[in-house]
């Protein structure tokens, strides 16, 4: 879409510039959520280090983090 503007000449440079910003915009966002799922995941594997890795599958404190936050595995 953007290259689109490049080879229109009825078409000025703030457009192109808004288009941008809207994109940019979107990153960001898609990088805030990023950086949550990052931190959830990471505080799972943390705890499971500390609490049950090795053992059995199903006493694992990530099941156990998902069923008690009700998302049945969604986070990811």
């Amino acid at each position: 879409m953007l290259l689109d503007l490049s080879i229109s000449p009825d078409r000025d440079c703030t457009e192109t510039r808004n288009i941008a910003q809207v994109h940019l915009d979107e990153v960001r966002t898609k990088l805030n959520e990023l950086r949550a799922l990052e931190s959830r995941l990471e505080n799972f594997v943390t705890r499971c280090n500390v609490a049950c890795a090795g053992g059995p599958g199903q006493d694992c404190v990530i099941f156990k983090d998902l069923a008690a936050s009700g998302k049945g595995g969604s986070c990811c």
